[in-house]
C-alpha cells in the first residue's frame, strides 16, 4: 500500500503525515489486548482518543500531540501487558486479555520503543476505518 493510499484509510481526526513520518509501516505483530470492558468484540479495539470522546468527550487530558494518543495500544510481551491489566481492573474490573495478531492490512503499527526508548513491549497500533480486528484475537485465560 502506498502512502497516500493509507492516508485515505484513516479517520479525519488521525495525523496521518506525523504517524507515517515517525516511521510506522504495515508490520506484523503478535500481541496482547486488554479487553477493558469484558468483551471480545470491535469496540475493545478503539484507540484512546476514540475512547475519551465516548466516555466524557473531554480531550483536555490528553496529549494531542503525541501520536499514540491516536492508537490502539497493544503489548509483545504476556507480563507487560498483565502489568496494565492490573491498572485497569481497578476502573474497570470486567476488563480481559486478548492474544492475536496484527495483521498488515489492518493499518499500521509500530514499536513505541522506536520512538520512546523507556517503553518496553507497548506497540500502537492505528487501525484503518472499517476494519475488523477482533476476530484475529482469543481470549487469554489466566494460565495460559
Amino acid at each position: 500500500m502506498t502512502k497516500e493510499h493509507a492516508k485515505k484509510c484513516f479517520p479525519v481526526y488521525v495525523p496521518k503525515d506525523d504517524i507515517i513520518k515517525a516511521g510506522a509501516k504495515e508490520n506484523e505483530y503478535n500481541v496482547y489486548r486488554i479487553c477493558k470492558y469484558g468483551i471480545l468484540n470491535q469496540h475493545a479495539f478503539i484507540s484512546t482518543y476514540q475512547e475519551t470522546l465516548e466516555r466524557n468527550g473531554n480531550t483536555e487530558t490528553l496529549d494531542l500531540n503525541d501520536i499514540g494518543t491516536y492508537s490502539t495500544s497493544c503489548f509483545e510481551e504476556y507480563k507487560d501487558a498483565k502489568r496494565m491489566m492490573k491498572f485497569f481492573t481497578k476502573k474497570n474490573p470486567k476488563a480481559i486479555l486478548a492474544y492475536g495478531k496484527i495483521k498488515k492490512e489492518t493499518g499500521l503499527s509500530q514499536r513505541t520503543k522506536d520512538r520512546k526508548p523507556k517503553q518496553k513491549s507497548h506497540i500502537d497500533w492505528w487501525i484503518y476505518e472499517k476494519v475488523i480486528t477482533y476476530t484475529d484475537f482469543k481470549e487469554v485465560n489466566e494460565g495460559e
